[in-house]
This record gives C-alpha cells, sequence and structure tokens, in this order.
C-alpha cells in the first residue's frame, strides 16, 4: 500500500486532491492539513512514502517544510501541486531534491502518473514545465561560479524583479538579497559600479533565460 499525505491550505483544492489519490486502488492517504507547520510536524510522525504539497502555505510554506524535512532526514518523497509555473520556483523545487512537480490544472490521470512515477523511483514534471528541464543545464554551465541560489537571485534579476520582489519569492530577507548581490558581483569579477550586475545580466541573459 502506497501511502500518501497531503497539504494544501484551499479547501476545494485539497479535497479534490484526496478525491483524485482515494480512488485509486493500492493509495492511502495518512493524513491532511491547510498548513505547513502542521503537515510538517505530521508527515515526520507519519512518515508517508510521498507527500504531495502546495509551496504557498501558511505558517510554513512548501519550500521552508521540504528544507525540514531534510533536515530531518525524512524519507518521505515530495511532490509540489501548484499554480506557480515560473522558471525560478521550478529550479529551486528541482534544487531541493523534489521528486514531482505538478500545475495544479492538471488532468486527474496526470496527478496519478505524477505519484506512480515518483514512487517508482522517477521524477515526473508536468508537460508544460518540460522545456524547464531540457534547459537548466546549459543555464547551469555560464553561472556555474555561483550557489544554487545565486544563480536563482541571477534570474530573477534578469526578469526585472527588485531586491524587495526576490526576497518575497524566495522567503528571505532582503539584507539577504543583497549579501547575495554582492557575492554574485564579485564571483563574476564585475567591477562595483552601481548597477554593474543589473547591466551584466541584461547583456548575457539570452545565454541562460529564455
Amino acid at each position: 500500500m502506497l501511502t500518501i499525505y497531503t497539504a494544501d491550505d484551499h479547501p476545494v483544492l485539497s479535497k479534490g486532491l484526496r478525491d483524485i489519490i482515494n480512488v485509486q486502488h493500492g493509495f492511502q492517504i495518512l493524513g491532511y492539513a491547510a498548513d505547513g507547520e502542521t503537515a510538517l510536524r505530521e508527515i515526520l510522525q507519519k512518515e508517508p512514502d510521498i507527500a504531495v504539497l502546495d509551496i504557498e502555505m501558511p505558517l510554513l510554506n512548501g519550500i521552508e517544510v521540504v528544507k525540514k524535512l531534510k533536515e530531518n532526514q525524512s524519507k518521505t518523497k515530495v511532490i509540489f501541486f501548484t499554480l506557480y509555473n515560473e522558471r525560478s520556483f521550478f529550479l529551486s523545487a528541482m534544487d531541493l531534491g523534489i521528486r514531482g512537480y505538478l500545475l495544479k490544472d492538471s488532468a486527474p490521470e496526470e496527478i496519478i502518473s505524477c505519484i506512480k512515477t515518483v514512487s517508482n523511483g522517477g521524477a515526473y514534471v508536468s508537460p508544460s514545465l518540460s522545456a524547464f528541464l531540457v534547459d537548466r543545464n546549459s543555464q547551469e554551465s555560464i553561472l556555474s561560479v555561483l550557489s544554487k541560489q545565486e544563480q536563482t537571485i541571477v534570474k530573477l534579476i534578469g526578469q526585472h524583479k527588485t531586491s524587495a520582489q526576490i526576497a518575497d519569492l524566495l522567503f528571505i530577507s532582503e539584507k539577504t538579497v543583497s549579501n547575495h548581490r554582492s557575492n554574485i558581483g564579485r564571483k563574476l569579477k564585475l567591477d562595483k559600479k552601481q548597477n554593474s550586475l543589473l547591466t551584466w545580466v541584461l547583456e548575457n541573459k539570452n545565454k541562460f533565460l529564455n
């Protein structure tokens, strides 16, 4: 029996997801939560095979839940079930070792296919996001001197996001973003002129952004 835990703060979507899973032979839902804090606690307690999590949740978001699961050496495989179809979120999820990334407009058959694929040790991404996987290696090559989070910040700068917006998107402080920007400039050997990083990103973004 494949055990599954779900977490989503939208009651209708949460019930719909559980209904899709419940009709499948060999699947068992161990529980569900409407916030990340409850989800984290119960996943650690119940140790389901798979957790299907929304990214945006109260108390702890999905990314924070995954980080804490990793800190606790949880063996639960995580699938993100989300509205976010932006490259930055997708790449952040992949960097965390997420095994599945599903958009909330996925058909029931796709949801089940994702769960089965992940349970068998594979990885599954919504077809509409598959191009992100194709580009991922080439994107990383030009930015290989940067950490994963620094790479994500560079890509967000290329999308004309401000430091405040980047902080909100990545769930970190604006001061942390500022520190990352300084480190990125140093690693890319940019001069210390104002906006030198932005200028570099805009001149080179065709090499790592669609």
